[in-house]
């Protein structure tokens, strides 16, 4: 939130408007008939740069099945989409290869054998993992057990090289190979990365240069993938919470691009997060519950990290690894980092290496302790066992170079136990136009999620990839009108990061229902509601467009809920009023589900926002009333689940509309806030179910 409203009034005066609403209705002509016969399936690719005989363009170069029209993702892909637009083929290419989010369309690596060439299998038809939850017989509840995704391996460097490959270029997979060879889940041969560089696996269809030394290893066997019609819910309503234990660990590597060297251990490879039905479970089938806090900074290019590291006298505030350790102390499991891309493609940002005095345990848990709670028998202080630095200077640990920085943070907080959630969520009007670009916006995020999982792949069970903050502050509707819509984004983005990593969920937000839901709720699909508000944005294209899809189980909704100071509206912010429109956006999506074309599915719900100063009566009504819709109770209860996790804004004091956790000292805890989301018991039924540290095991 921050100072973004005061932004979004800038940006949306640039776009000569303060609210704008008019409709852009789609096309209503009839689709264009298609071939009758159409070598490509759904969700296949049918046009772009990357066709294995080379020589395609920009443009479609085959027909999609019936229902599926061929919609842009890049210069490189073109993908048969449900309800896209059909348009005309320009060429008679009709490759069958589903390509890799970043092809590499040349060289032409060496075929390993002799067999004719074969067309690659599709996509499976539901996202792998593929959750099936397993009853554990003799207790009160029980867990999914899904079978785990491909974990990444690598290869040696072949001993031949007839062409080098470059940096972060594919070199291997069943997709993008050219010239008539025969691709296979294995690196290329005959090709070799540069050096430094090693051929890594990141599934079937991709294998990529990634910094590092070969550390040989096998593929994985195949994994069998199910229908994707949602498997049955788990017996009881939540499931135990426990500890990955690791099957295999990534050998590091020692510096980054920028010549950083990396900290500590991996973690274990092979973990993952996924959905079922509404719960968040990871690899052993446990659910996962997010108790997060937002730290922002990296939105902002001239902050260029997590803001309030020059504030205050001692390790306390000015040490990153320190606060991260208070934020633990305090029982946040979950960081959202918001970013931007200006601040990630920077050519430099500052440095935040300095002299400090560091603080003592005692000091650390003296200003976290509630002088009104006192600490519980048995209560242990947390500790960051990754890494332990030297006194005296802070910040000396951090790379320089803006991504690296980033990717370092975003590990540091995985591999100290946090659940991590990188938001693109720009901090200043000049970061906000990165979205209009809308090719350049996808390239950048899948070159980041790319690099994010080949750099450090330990974080894919710790992570959740949060796609647009706030669309509605870039004055975006689901359907296009003068910018891109958001229907669009998602559908173009969401295939191409599940080819690159199928163990990670992706929150997304909805928008363009303002007259009834909050900025980042909008997720309304009940025709009527949507007709009884003049301009009202319409999410069936959306929700239509992934409900036959691969990544169905890795979608997430992460709506906002605001109180009044914040949003400035006193109408449905408490009682039936609130929980009926919460219901009717997001909540009832998670009971009952949506259905379409015969496929249905509930959909797991993280509060993807939350704040306030809990000054004002009416924030505190509407505290009160969430809580019970959350957590499924009283008049509250019915027509949604249980909700039990949820992501606070913010850590930071700047925050102009609901203040920070900390004071404006960076110091000072504000008690008021951590008692709402406590409760008068970390098991109690009118807080959020946090648990600090003195509360005790």
């Amino acid at each position: 939130m921050q100072n973004f409203r005061a932004v979004a009034a800038v940006l949306l005066v640039a776009l000569g408007c303060q609210r704008c609403y008019a409709e852009v209705k789609p096309d209503q002509s009839p689709a264009r008939k298609l071939l009758q016969t159409c070598s490509t399936s759904q969700w296949g690719q049918c046009g772009g740069i990357s066709c294995p005989q080379g020589g395609c363009s920009d443009a479609a170069w085959t027909c999609c099945p019936t229902g599926f029209g061929c919609s842009r993702s890049s210069a490189y892909y073109w993908q048969c989409l449900p309800n896209a637009p059909t348009v005309p083929v320009t060429t008679t290419s009709s490759p069958t290869a589903t390509p890799s989010p970043t092809p590499f369309p040349t060289p032409s690596p060496t075929p390993a054998t002799t067999t004719a060439k074969a067309s690659p299998p599709p996509p499976p038809p539901s996202p792998t993992p593929s959750p099936t939850p397993t009853p554990t017989p003799a207790t009160t509840s029980a867990k999914a057990a899904p079978p785990p995704p491909p974990t990444t391996t690598t290869a040696s460097t072949p001993s031949t090289c007839s062409v080098t490959i470059g940096a972060w270029q594919q070199c291997g997979g069943t997709s993008n190979c050219a010239g008539g060879v025969t691709c296979t889940d294995a690196q290329w041969a005959g090709g070799c990365c540069a050096n430094g560089y090693t051929c890594s696996r990141g599934s079937q269809y991709y294998w990529q240069c990634i910094q590092g030394t070969a550390s040989p290893s096998p593929p994985p066997p195949p994994v069998t993938t199910t229908a994707s019609s949602p498997p049955p819910p788990p017996a009881a309503t939540t499931a135990p919470v426990s500890t990955p234990t690791p099957t295999t660990t990534s050998t590091p590597t020692t510096t980054s691009s920028s010549g950083f060297t990396k900290p500590y251990s991996y973690l274990p490879d092979g973990n993952y997060l996924t959905t079922v039905n509404d719960l968040l479970i990871d690899q052993n089938g446990n659910e996962v519950i997010l108790h997060g806090i937002a730290w922002y900074g990296f939105g902002d290019p001239a902050t260029g990290m997590v803001e309030g590291l020059r504030q205050g006298s001692d390790s306390q505030t000015l040490d990153f690894a320190t606060v991260v350790l208070r934020m633990k102390a305090l029982g946040f499991n979950t960081i959202k980092l918001p970013f931007c891309f200006s601040t990630l493609l920077a050519s430099s940002v500052p440095s935040y290496t300095q002299s400090c005095t560091v603080a003592s345990t005692a000091t650390l848990m003296g200003n976290l302790e509630e002088s009104s709670k006192g600490v519980a028998n048995g209560a242990v202080f947390p500790t960051l066992p990754n890494p332990v630095y030297p006194g005296g200077t802070c910040n000396d640990y951090l790379p320089s170079a803006p991504m690296d920085r980033f990717l370092w943070v975003i590990n540091f907080f995985a591999t100290n136990g946090f659940y991590v959630v990188p938001d693109w969520h720009p901090g200043v009007p000049a970061s906000n136009q990165e979205i209009f670009s809308q090719d350049s916006w996808q390239v950048n995020m899948e070159n980041f999620f790319m690099q994010l999982v080949t750099t450090y792949p330990g974080v894919v069970g710790k992570l959740i990839l949060d796609l647009v903050n706030e669309p509605d502050t870039y004055n975006m509707k689901w359907e296009q009108t003068s910018v891109p819509g958001l229907q669009s984004v998602y559908l173009n983005l969401l295939p191409v990061l599940f080819k690159i990593n199928q163990g990670v969920p992706f929150m997304v937000q909805g928008t363009g229902q303002a007259a009834l839901v909050n900025w980042g709720d909008g997720f309304i699909t009940d025709e009527a509601t949507i007709q009884s508000h003049s301009g009202m944005s319409d999410a069936n294209g959306f929700f239509q467009g992934i409900m036959t899809s691969p990544y169905l189980r890795q979608v997430v909704l992460g709506p906002h809920v605001y109180g009044p100071s914040v949003t400035q509206t006193t109408t449905n912010i408490q009682g039936t009023g609130l929980w009926n429109r919460l219901t009717v956006s997001f909540g009832g999506k998670s009971l009952g589900g949506y259905c379409y074309q015969g496929v249905c599915n509930r959909f797991t719900v993280v509060l993807g926002e939350y704040g306030s100063t809990f000054t004002q009566q009416l924030d505190v009504a509407l505290h009160i009333d969430l809580v019970a819709y959350m957590q499924n109770q009283g008049s509250a209860a019915g027509g949604h689940t249980n909700m039990p996790s949820w992501i606070f804004w913010a850590w930071n004091p700047s925050s102009s509309d609901t203040g920070g956790v900390v004071g404006t000292d960076w110091l000072t805890i504000q008690w008021l806030k951590i008692d709402k989301l406590t409760g008068s018991n970390p098991s109690g039924v009118d807080g959020l179910n946090l648990k600090p540290w003195y509360y005790g095991p």
